[in-house]
């Protein structure tokens, strides 16, 4: 359970950062070149309108656009355990393992989503992400011989 209770945090502040990153892209983003305006009459002063919100990048279906997910997922499911050599390879090869299913089965934003929402709900999220990640737990363990 600490397995992914890490991973939930992680991939929050991973979360939260890439959105952040693909706001700041967009606004840095170099705008299409416009031609010349005609000289026109000054306007009358209008009323300020309301604010808009910060134009955003299209979001990426591609898991190869996100690999800080991936970096953060791993960081998060082997933890700060010291482990001998050969058991650091084996939860190295479990967490490759669930990341892969994990990615295979969601979309980068639904992965997002799950985890946002799992970090909302605190300890019952991840029990619930723990619910819903058993067959891929299952299907690593029976891989690589390493169970959470």
């Amino acid at each position: 359970m600490k397995i992914l209770k890490a991973i939930a945090i992680t991939a929050f502040s991973i979360s939260f950062s890439l959105l952040v990153s693909l706001s700041t892209q967009a606004q840095e983003a170099p705008s299409e070149p416009t031609a010349p305006s005609e000289p026109t009459a000054p306007s009358e002063p209008t009323a300020p309108s309301e604010p808009t919100a910060p134009p955003t990048a299209p979001i990426s279906n591609n898991w190869k656009d996100y690999s800080n997910i991936e970096a953060g997922f791993m960081q998060g499911c082997l933890g700060k355990q010291a482990l001998l050599p050969a058991q650091k390879r084996v939860k190295q090869s479990f967490c490759q393992c669930a990341f892969t299913a994990y990615k295979t089965r969601y979309t980068p934003q639904t992965f997002m989503q799950i985890n946002s929402l799992v970090v909302k709900i605190g300890q019952d999220g991840t029990s619930l992400l723990g619910l819903m990640m058993q067959p891929e737990v299952e299907a690593c363990f029976t891989e690589t011989g390493y169970r959470p």
